[in-house]
Order: C-alpha cells, then sequence, then structure tokens
C-alpha cells in the first residue's frame, strides 16, 4: 500500500490527528509520500517526530510513472480542487479529510478519520467518479486546462456587462449581457453556480449547468446541458481586458477572445465511506428539513 498525504495547514487540533494518522501508517507498514510544503508544516510541528515519509514531492511530474493507492488531502474543498491539479488523469483516488467548514468535495470529517482508516486502507470504499471541464483557446493558452467544479468568464476591472456570446454544436443559445458566466459540472453546481441561483446537480449525471451572473434580463435563466455539447463562448466588454477563471486559478485575456469548453476526456475519483449518500451530504450542508426558527 502507497499513498500521498497533502494539505495546506496544521492548525493544532488537526495535528492531533495527523499525528495519529501517521503513527498508523508507520505501524502498518504503508508507504507514503508527502508534498514538499505540507512537509515544511509539518516538520515544524506537533507531528514531526512522527515523519517517516518514503519521499517528499514538490512538484506534479515526480508522481508520474508511480502507483499510489490513495491520495489524503487534508482541508477544504480549495485543498481538494489543488489536489485535483496533482492528480490530473492518473486516476488516483482522493480522500478528502474535511478539516475546514463546508465541505461537499472533503465529505470524511477529521473525527471519523481514525475510525475509518482501516477501511480505507483495505479498499472498502465507494468510487464516486466526477467530470472536468476542458477548456481552450486560440488567444489564450493553458498550463492545467481543466476544471473540477467551473470555469467562469467575468468582467475585469469595469463595473459595466460584459456580453457573452454562447453557441452549442447545434448552433446558437444567447448573448448573455450580464457580470459573467459560470460553466458547471455537476460536483461544481452546489458552489458559484448555486451562490448565483444555480441548481443543485447529482455528481453521477451527465450535464454541465450555465449560470449567468447578475444578468440584465431577467428572463436569463440557468440553463442545463449535456455534457455531450462543446460550448462555444466569445465575450465582450468595454474594458480591452476580461477574466477567466478555472476554479481558483484565474488569467486574464482580451476581450472578443473566444473559448471552446467541453468535458474533459478524464475523471477524477473521490472516495466515498460505504455510509456517505448525496443526499445526506446535502441535508447537513444546507439544513435541509431543520427548522431554524428561534
Amino acid at each position: 500500500m502507497r499513498v500521498i498525504i497533502y494539505g495546506k495547514q496544521t492548525e493544532n487540533d488537526l495535528q492531533h490527528h495527523l499525528a495519529t494518522f501517521i503513527d498508523r501508517l508507520n505501524r502498518l507498514k504503508v508507504e507514503y509520500w508527502i508534498e514538499e510544503a505540507f512537509f515544511k508544516l509539518l516538520n515544524n510541528s506537533s507531528v514531526s517526530d512522527s515523519l517517516k515519509p518514503e519521499k517528499v514531492f514538490g512538484q506534479k511530474k515526480e508522481l508520474e510513472n508511480q502507483k499510489f493507492d490513495l491520495f489524503f488531502a487534508f482541508g477544504g474543498d480549495g485543498t481538494i480542487l489543488s489536489a485535483v491539479c496533482l492528480v490530473g488523469s492518473s486516476g488516483i483516488p482522493i480522500v478528502g479529510v474535511n478539516t475546514g467548514r463546508l465541505g461537499f468535495l472533503s465529505t470524511l470529517q477529521l473525527s471519523a478519520l481514525a475510525e475509518n482508516l482501516d477501511d480505507l486502507l483495505n479498499q472498502q470504499y465507494n468510487l464516486s467518479p466526477r467530470s472536468l471541464l476542458e477548456v481552450s483557446s486560440e488567444n489564450l493558452s493553458f498550463s492545467n486546462p481543466y476544471a473540477l467544479n467551473e470555469i467562469t468568464l467575468s468582467r475585469k476591472e469595469t463595473t459595466s456587462m460584459v456580453s457573452i456570446e454562447t453557441h452549442l454544436k447545434s448552433g446558437f443559445v444567447s448573448s448573455y449581457w450580464a457580470d459573467g458566466l459560470i460553466i458547471a459540472t455537476p460536483t461544481g453546481s452546489t458552489g458559484y453556480s448555486l451562490s448565483c441561483g444555480g441548481p443543485i446537480v447529482s455528481p453521477n449525471t451527465s450535464n454541465i449547468v450555465l449560470t449567468p451572473i447578475a444578468p440584465h434580463n431577467l428572463n436569463a435563466r440557468p440553463f442545463i446541458i449535456s455534457d455531450n455539447e462543446v460550448l462555444e463562448c466569445t465575450i465582450r466588454s468595454r474594458e480591452t481586458q476580461c477574466l477567466i477563471s478555472l476554479d481558483a486559478r484565474i488569467h486574464s485575456f482580451n476581450s472578443g477572445s473566444k473559448f471552446v469548453i467541453k468535458k474533459a476526456p478524464f475523471l477524477i475519483n473521490m472516495v466515498q465511506t460505504l455510509d456517505y449518500t448525496y443526499a445526506k451530504t446535502l441535508r447537513e450542508k444546507l439544513q435541509w428539513g431543520q427548522d431554524s426558527r428561534t
């Protein structure tokens, strides 16, 4: 068994759980690699005496041509999005251990890690394959053109709306006059898209969600399309530059640029414990069915 350990913070409570986790890996003779920046944080914490990594790695290319059974990501959903950049198309299953607040992606609570660790190491879990989006453009190159949650086209340094002309393979869809347009996966439907009035879409469905941001026309509503579609978007602004974001990665580009957005050719495998259900997560995170009146 060989695993990867990744995170971004080492609060005191996390240190206690990490020390227990790493001691357990050492006793079970599980080989583990630790991402370099996280290793430095751990090495300056109470966890340092337990650390016996097989390797400390700094770049994604060091993981290539290596076999790993699990990728443990300690943090919130932002940490998972960063982990996805490291995992890429390798197919390594990601265990999201939630040390943040909301945690739609990091579904295993830190306090429940110890009791679930044996099952995880014995491969007693379910995999939830998640689709990604891929973007390309003649006007802009991307070192990592993939997004797990969403790709967003938006205005930059102006309060004026932008115009986003959208086409599918079947033809013209609409010109959105808005602050921007969110193109979300089912996984990303509970993120930025949801806060802009988009629908919640089950992650096991084959869809893409188009959600305009503060549209001028009130009848411009979110639109769910098949993920077999290819979307072409051309964005124009009164300013010379606009923004495109791929999850948390932001790039500037010239007004009038065209982007082609489609489903990526690979999936990300998220690990779910055997008792996990998506409906349970929605109930807990969004407080469905709870009477919040005082």
